[in-house]
Formats: C-alpha cells, sequence, structure tokens
C-alpha cells in the first residue's frame, strides 16, 4: 500500500509540472528570487527556439471557508497559449465571451469544477488568500472541467494569467522559470549551450530529462518517510509472529516430546515449525497483498491531503498494480514470518523428551536480566534524545529516523523490565495481598518472562 501511495505522490507531481511546463524540454530557473522577466525576450529571439513560456509560481494559504489555512499554488502563465481559452475556438471547454473579458483582471483566478466545490466556491466568489504576510481577494473568474488543458495536472491547484499575478502578488518585472521548446531538429544539449552566451550566469538551465531526478529529490524525504513507516509496520509483524509461534511451541510440547522420543532430529523439529511459519507467511501474504492494493485507494486519499499542503500536488490515482510488486509483498511476507519464527523454532528443538512428556511439567522458569535490559533502555532514550538534534543529511533527517529506531529499540527492552520487576513484586509480597486475579497475573507472568515480554514489546 506504501508503495502504490508513494508511485502515485510522484506521478502526480510530475503531471503538475509537466501541465505547467508543457512540451518544453528546457527550463530555466533561478532560484527563489525569479529572474528579470527581460530575458525571456532574448530567449524567444534566440535561434533554434521554437517557444518559451513564462512561468511564475505562488504560494498561498487559504483563509476562509472550509479549507482555512490550507496551502494553495497558484500558477502564472501566459493564458493565450491555451487554446481552451480563446474564445474564437468552437471547443465546448471554452470559457465564454464574458468570462474572456475577465481573463485579464487582476482578480481573476481559474479553478477546478471539483476543487472549487470543495472549497465550497462558486464563480464570481471571492477566495482569499495570502502570500508573503499580505492578504489577497481573489475573484473566482471560471471553473474549469477536467477535459480542458489547462487543468490536466492542476486539479487542487489554481491558475491565473502572469502579468494579473505578477501586479497582485508583487512580481512585477519577475519570472520563476521559462520552459523553452527547441526548433525541431535541434539538440536540447546543444541549445543549453548556446543559450549561455545570452542568459545570465545565476539561470540554471536543464533539460526534462533531467526533470525526474528533480522531482524524485524533492519528494525524496516525504517518500523515505512513508517507507520508513512500512518497516516500522514489519518490524511489529516480527514481534507478532514470535508471540504466536511460541504459543504455537507451547501447545505442541506433548507432540515436540513424542517426536524426539521417536529419534526425531533437533534440526527436523526447527524445521517443522519454520515451515508452518513459512506456510502461514505465504498465506498472510496473499491476503495482506490483496488487502494493501485495497487500502492503497484509502491510503492515497489521506497522503494526497499531506503531500497538497506540503507540494501542492493535485489528485492522486492509484496506477496499475504490477504483478512483481505483488510478487515481492509475498516474498517479505514470508520473510518477516520467517524471521520472528527463527527464536520460538529453535527453543522448540532444545526441549529435553521426558521434560516435554511429563505430565503436568510447564516450562521452565526463565530468569531475565531485567538490570541489564533496563541499561538498554537507558542508553536508548538518551541516544535518541541526542540524536534527534541532529541537523538532516541531503535533506533526510537521518537523525530522526535513528532517534526513532533507538525509540523502538527501548520500548523493546522494556517489555523484560517489567517482567522482572513483576517477577520481584511477586517474590517481596505474599501472593494473595494484592487479591486472587492479580496474583495469578503476576505468576503467569514470572513462569515464562521470555515470551511475555516480547508480547509487551509487541
Amino acid at each position: 500500500a506504501i508503495r502504490l501511495a508513494n508511485g502515485a505522490v510522484y506521478q502526480s507531481f510530475e503531471d503538475s509540472v509537466a501541465s505547467v511546463v508543457g512540451k518544453a524540454s528546457i527550463t530555466l530557473s533561478c532560484g527563489s528570487g525569479g529572474m528579470d522577466e527581460s530575458t525571456i525576450e532574448e530567449i524567444q529571439r534566440f535561434p533554434g527556439v521554437q517557444s518559451a513560456q513564462p512561468v511564475l509560481k505562488i504560494e498561498s494559504m487559504i483563509q476562509e471557508g472550509p479549507s482555512t489555512g490550507h496551502t494553495l499554488v497558484i500558477w502564472g502563465v501566459d493564458l493565450l497559449d491555451y487554446e481552451g481559452l480563446r474564445p474564437s475556438g468552437d471547443s465546448a471547454n471554452a470559457i465564454t465571451d464574458n468570462q474572456w473579458k475577465q481573463v485579464f483582471s487582476p482578480q481573476t483566478v481559474f479553478l477546478g469544477e471539483e476543487f472549487a466545490g470543495e472549497l465550497g466556491l462558486r464563480e464570481g466568489q471571492t477566495l482569499t488568500v495570502t502570500s508573503q504576510g499580505l492578504s489577497h481577494d481573489l475573484i473566482v473568474g471560471g471553473l474549469l472541467r477536467s477535459s480542458d488543458a489547462l487543468l490536466q495536472g492542476t486539479e487542487r491547484q489554481a491558475i491565473m494569467d502572469i502579468a494579473a499575478a505578477q501586479w497582485v502578488f508583487g512580481w512585477l518585472g519577475r519570472l520563476h522559470s521559462i520552459a523553452v521548446v527547441p526548433e525541431p531538429g535541434v539538440s536540447g544539449a546543444t541549445l543549453i549551450q548556446a543559450l549561455k552566451t545570452v542568459v545570465p550566469p545565476d539561470i540554471r538551465m536543464s533539460q526534462s530529462s533531467r526533470r525526474t531526478e528533480q522531482v524524485e529529490s524533492m519528494l525524496k524525504a516525504f517518500q523515505f518517510n512513508l517507507t520508513m513507516l512500512s518497516g516500522i509496520a514489519l518490524l511489529v509483524g516480527v514481534f507478532l509472529v514470535y508471540n504466536t509461534m511460541a504459543f504455537s511451541v507451547a501447545h505442541h510440547r506433548r507432540e515436540i516430546g513424542i517426536l524426539r522420543a521417536l529419534g526425531m532430529e533437533r534440526r527436523a523439529i526447527t524445521g517443522l515449525f519454520l515451515l508452518e511459519s513459512g506456510l502461514l507467511g505465504l498465506v498472510g501474504g496473499v491476503l495482506g497483498s490483496w488487502f494493501g492494493v485495497s487500502l492503497a485507494g484509502g491510503l492515497t486519499t489521506l497522503i494526497g491531503q499531506s503531500a497538497g499542503e506540503l507540494y501542492g500536488v493535485t489528485s492522486l490515482a492509484v496506477s496499475q498494480v504490477h504483478p512483481w510488486l505483488l510478487v515481492e509483498s509475498i516474498g517479505i511476507g514470508a520473510g518477516v514470518s520467517l524471521l520472528g519464527a527463527l527464536r520460538p523454532s529453535w527453543d522448540a528443538s532444545t526441549i529435553a523428551p521426558v521434560q516435554a512428556l511429563s505430565v503436568g511439567q510447564s516450562e521452565d522458569e526463565e530468569s531475565v536480566s531485567y538490570r541489564k535490559s533496563g541499561w538498554i533502555v537507558v542508553i536508548a532514550f538518551c541516544g535518541s534524545a541526542a540524536l534527534s538534534t541532529m541537523a538532516p543529511v541531503d535533506g533526510i533527517p537521518v537523525g530522526g529516523y535513528a532517534a526513532a529506531f533507538c525509540l523502538l529499540v527501548g520500548g523493546t527492552a522494556l517489555g523484560p523490565v517489567l517482567c522482572g520487576l513483576i517477577h520481584e513484586w511477586r517474590r517481596t509480597w505474599q501472593s494473595g495481598q494484592w487479591g486472587l486475579l492479580p496474583s495469578l497475573a503476576a505468576e503467569q507472568i514470572s513462569r515464562n518472562p521470555g515470551r511475555t515480554s516480547v508480547t509487551m514489546a509487541a
């Protein structure tokens, strides 16, 4: 489910970028401060350039309605380049003449029909946003349908004419980027080298082939965080499998004793329980894959809300599930099941036949070095506190993830500590002093602290 959601976020962000730059194979950008718009005039006249489109990206925050406080990305583009907005066209999706008169109004903004419905807005109503600490009242000049070319990839964003956006948001004479389409037969790399002679040195130029790398870099931390969350889920799964197999070993103690008395080797006993765990893991992997694909739809919606807040991506949709992804998920399920069953399977092979066959003989009490585990808890929690202050590495909060891992280790070590304390409490106080049920619970916990501590950790 996480992998499918990650893919949906990436594809949505790529579609948003592609919808703005269109067929451009070269993109010019100049950091957050933008570039002088006179640069585009030089580029449009440059030999080998078929077209050059200016782009302005405004990050704002909605101030009214049900989405108050949500981030809204407003793209400033040259609306004359979109045939669907030209009144002379015969397209059923073209805006009306009255709307056309409002296109160049400094307050006019265009929204998708579905997105406007979520915001509770209709055509002609006011949308109040803030950008760089200033409040702006925009008027919804038109609602775009999902089939409009201008809306593709920007369903949850807003569109303005670039001149109006420059005027309203204080970007007169400045652009964020320029999308360049070379003439047929002109190499993008060759044109970039030629353009370096006319553009300022602080302007970065990249081909569309590098756009994927840039999108991946921007979303790397977001997607890595989701992957880490799925890893934590697998870790919890290991604990749960351990607990399940430990109970299975306890339930089949007599059968284990009979098999050992008949001459079955220890490794065969281990193999039996590993086989059981592997088969259960395969079944769980199949069911989990089916459930994960079903869960991906709802999870994508939730992740899309977070991604929209952080990056302004559009609506997300789960892409087609590749068969290899299902094979991988089933394999991971079986692997996690085998990993969690290693210790219980080994314990099953070490049970002495006489002990296993003795009537009323339970498992030996295990000594838990809770003092040693206590030091692990202290070290892990202190390490977590120290790592949480570590600066990110290449945009990835490595220290934060390491701190979370230390918390998991510390939480795991708390299980033996609690079991040890309960065992000491049972030895110190009289068994009936606290009542029947607490005394029975303490006795059961201290009888097999090894398995109980794993249950607590899970």
